[in-house]
């Protein structure tokens, strides 16, 4: 008889609960971390996996859908001057991740307890003054469903900030910026200034293109990388390209006060709102208002604050340099209001999305879909790249689309199919295996706090279908499986090697470019991944693989015991059962893919960027 479930969180928790464990207890593992030192410690654990299914996402997806779409309304009246979109879809982004980890650990929880009915729900938190959120969530579910909960907790030494430092710090950043700004303006005065969010995605090679058309033109960032700092300042040394530290996220007092009364007026009439709506946020009995409300007043008004702050500079870098033209991979936060205020200020700006966006019939994947869309493509840009026909009819499907299309060709998607060098490359990334079928897997798992109920894997269901895919190619020697691995919060390369089958048939990479991988490949596998379109891109056959059968990301030939097989550009595997024919049946069908038509998936590259023209002369 099962007493007590344990839910843990974190690494931590783990030496405060281990104790207590016993043959009447059953510990559940909300984090991937928390699964590997529990299977280093030979304790025996459920994964998220058992509790969180098909209804899960559907569940998170509905209910989130309802509540936010209520709110909506109420975010009309947040602007700073003419700038209202950036702050809706930004609001709405950070406040959805926030309520989808509410309703999937509530889900979870439920689903436990309904399945074991417990006497004891217990968690622990390192932090005995502001309990962690899931402890928080079990004692409220615990509180209406008449079951007792316990939290452990320990004392930790909490930091405190020196008064006044922020304040220093926000003068010398402010005192930054405006150094850059005024030595920008006058030492390349004559500069035809190229403006591009961030030096991510392949935007650089894009750049480095683009000033090779236009005429004296200087590539400017307004963010970049840590890992990039090096080359991006001996650029600027050469005068290649300039590169500002940060955009301040701090203003004058007269500014910020006038927002933040719009702030505290939209918070109030949420919260009043919340209060006649309860039915909405009631889940499993649990009101989650105080949660939400919480999130609102303490984290999503600081960010909504900070944002009206960094437009304030935005602008004054757009009025003063007066761009050329301006680029962005993306649309949220300071990158929405880009584009919105070259929309304002007509200047020529292309929102060049680095995601895949495929269309859909299916009720949840289009709207999943719909609502990514608002800060990767479907936004306030004066112009949007129409980078693949995928791209191009997604956007022709949207209502309510602002942006001027331009087909453009793959600008940020990667593209290789050099077939001479492939051989090279092989030798070089995987020595001994090279002469194997190279089956790529490409994944984007997403934790608690960033779910995509849907459309997306769970980290828990992407640890899980590669697994399987090990246990199929583990009995097909001629196939090795490359796992391309981004580490990220919630999953390090540690993790993944330890939660991992181990076995000789596959590898972990996670140096180089992938464009070397994907020209390496044979097949690449994926469950909903940009690497999707850029393996088409690339002429790469596509096997898309989801054992519960509820999502295609692109529409493919079903790989099945009971159909025929087809050779074709993308496959869908939809169940466990089918893995191992499907991965048999095309290995042996490797060399009949010569004739396959991959126009549908390309737009050919404008090698003369003559979308640049478009720019100009479609210019609002």
């Amino acid at each position: 008889m099962i007493r007590r479930i344990f839910f843990i969180e974190s690494l931590d928790e783990i030496d405060l609960l281990e104790d207590l464990f016993d043959e009447s207890s059953i510990v559940v593992s909300i984090n991937s971390s928390v699964s590997k030192n529990l299977k280093k410690k030979g304790i025996l654990f459920f994964t998220t996996l058992n509790f969180f299914d098909n209804g899960g996402h559907h569940f998170v997806h509905n209910n989130s859908f309802k509540i936010v779409e209520d709110l909506r309304p109420f975010l009309k009246n947040i602007k700073s001057e003419n700038i209202q979109h950036a702050f809706e879809k930004t609001w709405i982004f950070y406040f959805r991740f926030h309520l989808n980890y509410y309703l999937s650990m509530l889900y979870i929880i439920n689903q436990v307890v309904t399945k074991y009915n417990p006497d004891f729900l217990i968690t622990a938190s390192t932090n005995p003054r502001n309990i962690n959120l899931i402890s928080a969530i079990v004692e409220g579910y615990g509180l209406v469903n008449n079951l007792e909960t316990k939290c452990i907790t320990k004392k930790i030494n909490l930091r405190i900030n020196k008064p006044g430092f922020n304040s220093i710090k926000n003068l010398i950043k402010r005192f930054i910026f405006e150094s850059q700004l005024a030595f920008l303006k006058y030492k390349f005065k004559n500069k035809a200034f190229i403006i591009a969010l961030e030096d991510t995605y392949n935007m650089p090679k894009l750049l480095c293109k683009v000033t090779q058309v236009i005429d004296n033109a200087l590539p400017v960032y307004l963010k970049i990388q840590r890992k990039t700092l090096r080359i991006r300042v001996d650029e600027m040394l050469k005068g290649k390209s300039f590169s500002f530290a940060f955009i301040p996220a701090d203003a004058k007092s007269s500014i910020k006060n006038n927002f933040e009364n719009q702030l505290l007026t939209s918070s109030l009439e949420i919260k009043n709102h919340l209060v006649m709506k309860s039915q909405l946020t009631t889940i499993f009995g649990l009101n989650i208002n105080i949660f939400l409300n919480d999130y609102i007043e303490n984290k999503l008004s600081k960010k909504m604050s900070q944002l009206n702050c960094e437009l304030v500079y935005l602008r004054k870098i757009l009025e003063v340099l007066k761009p050329n033209k301006v680029f962005s991979q993306h649309s949220l936060g300071i990158s929405y209001a880009l584009g919105e205020v070259c929309l304002e200020l007509d200047i020529p700006a292309l929102l060049i999305s680095h995601g895949s966006h495929s269309p859909h019939n299916e009720k949840i994947a289009k709207l999943e879909w719909s609502i990514h869309s608002h800060t990767m493509i479907n936004s306030h840009y004066p112009f949007v790249a129409m980078q693949t026909p995928l791209a191009k009819k997604f956007l022709n499907m949207q209502d309510d689309l602002i942006s001027k299309k331009i087909e453009t060709g793959p600008l940020l998607l990667a593209r290789e199919n050099n077939m001479s060098s492939k051989k090279q490359i092989r030798k070089k990334l995987y020595n001994k295996k090279s002469d194997k079928h190279i089956v790529v897997h490409a994944g984007t798992p997403k934790g608690w706090d960033s779910l995509r109920p849907w459309i997306y894997e769970t980290i828990d269901e992407y640890i899980n279908n590669i697994n399987d895919i090990i246990n199929v190619i583990e009995e097909i020697p001629e196939i090795y499986l490359v796992i391309r691995f981004r580490p990220q919060s919630g999953l390090s390369l540690d993790d993944l090697s330890l939660l991992l089958k181990n076995s000789e048939c596959y590898g972990i990479y996670t140096d180089g470019s992938f464009e070397d991988y994907l020209m390496s490949a044979d097949l690449l596998i994926s469950y909903s991944s940009t690497t999707i379109e850029e393996a088409l891109q690339s002429h790469v056959p596509v096997l898309q693989y989801d054992p519960s059968g509820k999502y295609e990301h692109i529409s493919g030939q079903i790989l099945s015991n009971s159909s025929k097989n087809n050779v074709s550009e993308i496959y869908s595997v939809l169940s466990k059962s089918n893995l191992m024919p499907a991965l048999k049946w095309w290995s042996k069908s490797l060399n009949n893919d010569t004739n396959l038509s991959w126009s549908k998936y390309n737009i050919e590259p404008d090698n003369k960027m003559e979308w640049l023209s478009q720019m100009e002369s479609e210019k609002c």
